[in-house]
């Protein structure tokens, strides 16, 4: 059963979530709250699996609420309803991870079920997808994409000070750690970049294990300045920014493709991908790989077709085309002109 916490200063609106709730398969309702403060307190005791809070509320309000989760290292998910005038107190919410969607006062019956649905649905997936990894990997993967340094070195302290291995172990398990939150985190491109393969030349001549430490803080630092994130994106969405960037050039890559790696429908992902980015789905993308083409047009080894094949694009003519739009001039034209630039 998916226990979930309810805040909420109107009881009317309270009462009419609770009925929501209580009426999905294998959804109850295990607290209800009147502000952040009786919140917490629930959330304390039960630890729900889903909290529901509204953003105004007397005493301690929802950021209040959301705040104190945050801090308490609670992994919780999160769905904030507000008034739609409140949207600057929305922004500062969902900076949170812990926030997975939001709806603005009146939503329907039906929005309330799909957000539900999806952010369980999603949660499961990823506890399935990082079941078989080690913790600490998981965990620093998840604070880069969060822009969370503070918890990298938290996280990075607490291991060197309870490690076993020995040198040579260490260099070789935080060298995988590199590799793996590259992959993750990031597009490869199908090449390391410089900064990374770097670190991983650092850590095999780190002589001791403080130097080791030093090393990985501060290239996930830089990890953490590299990433797409953004403070105004709900979690779902971040996570579909990070399949996007990763895959990019994966041809069949859609909002669809997406829905499916995230347990979600498509119409949820799409609604709120352009909701939170202010564009849909398909523009983001072209305009990434396009910006992305236009990067590798300055390579002059690279033959046009490998650079449409690596952003994503089968048909070589289509992705001429498509630039030629974007650009008004083609793929050659665009690489003669810097070429003529720098000289």
């Amino acid at each position: 059963m998916t226990r979930v916490v309810i805040a909420d200063d109107e009881k009317l609106s309270l009462n009419g979530i609770a009925s929501i709730v209580n009426e999905i398969e294998g959804f109850e309702v295990c607290g209800l709250a009147n502000n952040g403060a009786a919140a917490f307190d629930m959330v304390k005791e039960t630890l729900p699996d889903i909290l529901i809070t509204d953003i105004r509320m007397p005493a301690k309000d929802g950021i209040w609420l959301i705040e104190q989760i945050d801090e308490n290292g609670w992994d919780i998910p999160i769905i904030v309803i507000s008034a739609y005038d409140d949207q600057k107190y929305i922004k500062t919410a969902i900076r949170s991870r812990n926030v997975y969607d939001y709806l603005f006062k009146p939503f329907l019956k039906n929005e309330l079920e799909e957000a539900l649905l999806s952010v369980l649905n999603y949660r499961n997936k990823k506890t399935d997808a990082f079941s078989h990894e080690e913790g600490i990997v998981s965990d620093l993967a998840r604070a880069v994409s969060s822009s969370d340094y503070s918890l990298i070195r938290e996280e990075l302290e607490d291991y060197f000070i309870n490690h076993k291995e020995n040198l040579h172990d260490l260099k070789n398990r935080v060298y995988g750690w590199i590799m793996y939150i590259h992959y993750d985190v990031f597009p490869s491109n199908r090449a390391i970049p410089l900064y990374t393969r770097n670190a991983m030349k650092e850590i095999y001549e780190c002589s001791d294990f403080r130097q080791i430490k030093d090393v990985i803080c501060a290239y996930l630092k830089d990890c953490c300045e590299r990433y797409v994130g953004n403070e105004e994106i709900t979690q779902i969405v971040s996570e579909c920014l990070r399949i996007i960037h990763r895959e990019m050039s994966n041809n069949d890559l859609s909002v669809n493709y997406c829905a499916r790696k995230l347990n979600v429908t498509p119409n949820y992902l799409s609604s709120r991908f352009s909701r939170d980015m202010q564009q849909n789905f398909s523009v983001y993308l072209n305009n990434l790989r396009m910006e992305k083409a236009k990067e590798l047009l300055g390579n002059i080894n690279m033959k046009i077709y490998e650079i449409a094949d690596l952003i994503g694009f089968a048909d070589v003519a289509y992705f001429n085309r498509v630039f030629k739009e974007k650009y008004d001039q083609t793929p050659l034209q665009y690489r003669q002109k810097m070429i003529d630039e720098q000289e």
